[in-house]
């Protein structure tokens, strides 16, 4: 008897339908568990592409968002202390005023010059220490390793569209110690003491041409 080779089309047919559903049900259960629609090339070539440009950007919008609201924290560090120096100022500023008055005696003079003294110290002591991220925010380049400008990232974009995707902050140009908002140092005085102990009284009233330099410098470095 001869050999006979048959073949069961109709299986063959039913095996290849199943293959397909299974396929498609397992792309199908895909999609429903990331709840994305392109999960792999084979989805959509092109609307991978296009997706993944899209997810890169839509990431980098995040996180130039948590920059930017980096950077307002950045500010409102120096802000605060540049609101705590200028109040101190506004007080300096009193304080010449009633030096610079001949209604008080030496003995007025004296305490009011103390109290000055330790204001121009702690104006000192506000710049060295409004600090953000180890920055001295009011210290100038000299305090931060030469490092003058600061450059948020607030766009996505790779920051060459000027004035779009950075936000540049002049971190030099606030320097406020005493010896830059003042021309003093740390021991500087109302007036200097003369040879018979009294506070020149002339020099108290030139002072306060010099605090009102200072408080205008403050106000447009925080305009």
């Amino acid at each position: 008897m001869g050999l006979r080779i048959r073949t069961n089309v109709a299986s063959l047919t039913a095996q290849r339908r199943m293959g397909e559903t299974t396929e498609k049900m397992a792309s199908n259960m895909e999609k429903m568990s990331s709840g994305y629609r392109i999960n792999k090339s084979a989805d959509d070539a092109a609307g991978l592409a296009i997706s993944e440009t899209l997810t890169g950007k839509i990431r980098s919008l995040d996180q130039a968002k948590r920059n930017a609201n980096d950077g307002i924290s950045l500010i409102q560090v120096a802000e605060g202390g540049m609101n705590e120096i200028s109040n101190i100022l506004m007080r300096m500023r009193e304080l010449a005023t009633q030096a610079s008055s001949d209604t008080i005696g030496n003995l007025e003079r004296s305490y009011s010059n103390k109290e000055y003294t330790e204001m121009v110290k702690e104006i000192d002591r506000i710049a060295n220490t409004a600090e953000f991220n180890g920055m001295q925010l009011l210290g100038g380049a000299d305090k931060n390793n030469g490092l003058s400008n600061l450059t948020i990232h607030v766009g996505a974009g790779d920051g060459h569209i000027e004035n779009t995707d950075t936000i540049d902050i002049d971190i030099d140009s606030i320097k406020l110690n005493a010896e830059d908002v003042l021309g003093l140092t740390g021991g500087a005085a109302i007036g200097p003491e003369t040879e018979d102990g009294d506070f020149d009284r002339q020099d108290a009233a030139d002072k306060l041409g010099v605090i009102d330099s200072a408080i205008k410098k403050i106000a447009g470095n925080r305009a």
